[in-house]
């Protein structure tokens, strides 16, 4: 259903337009204790010298990254690391088996790697990485929600990984210092030009976001 978080009540009259933005991949960097329960990851990361694992997240609501409590991947794919030499150093990227060309190809990479590991993405579950912008912990959860067509094989998501969650839907609003911010970071692969509909509330005019059960 539709769900209104300005109203805090499901959406009934919807309205909706398509609109120009920009969608971005960004890194979410593994936490200690997931490469503790990855080991196969953090084998690889050893081995080929580099500085940290990531799965790159393709979202378009830049403007609510600060909202972000998790992510979700989807449960019947398979995923791959791959190495990714970057100006700050050689970094592992986490994405989906089946777009792994776009999420490589984000980072500037013209020729596709061989993967260092494919592995189901039962290994995925539970694990907590770091929000790019406040670095708080988010944990991965399964979702067959999550588009297979487009992106890296993951989402964000705000709410709690147990019971119901939001998708962060698409946003017309981007914040300049933000992307100033993640880019000084290195968390930001790339930005991207998107267009894409923007469903908004009948009764108050936000912009309506879907709720999944």
């Amino acid at each position: 259903m539709n769900w209104c978080p300005t109203c805090r009540k499901s959406a009934s009259a919807v309205t909706s337009e398509t609109v120009r933005s920009s969608a971005f991949y960004l890194k979410f960097d593994f936490s200690r204790e997931a490469l503790k329960i990855f080991p196969e990851v953090a084998a690889i990361m050893k081995t080929e010298g580099a500085y940290k694992v990531s799965a790159v997240v393709w979202m378009t609501p830049l403007d609510t990254l600060v909202q972000v409590t998790g992510l979700a991947f989807h449960p019947s794919a398979m995923y791959v690391a791959v190495k990714a030499p970057t100006l700050e150093g050689t970094e592992i990227w986490i994405g989906a088996l089946k777009l792994q060309e776009n999420f490589e190809r984000a980072g500037g990479s013209e020729k596709i790697s061989r993967p260092l590991l494919t592995f189901s993405s039962g290994k995925l579950e539970g694990l907590q990485l770091k929000n790019p912008l406040t670095s708080e912990l988010v944990t991965l959860v399964k979702s067959d929600q999550v588009p297979l067509e487009q992106g890296s094989g993951f989402v964000s998501f705000a709410g709690d990984a147990t019971g119901s969650w939001m998708q962060l839907g698409p946003s017309t609003t981007e914040s300049a210092e933000v992307l100033e911010e993640l880019r000084d970071s290195g968390k930001l692969v790339q930005q991207t030009p998107l267009e894409q509909k923007v469903f908004r509330c009948g009764t108050c005019q936000n912009q309506t976001v879907l709720r999944f059960t």
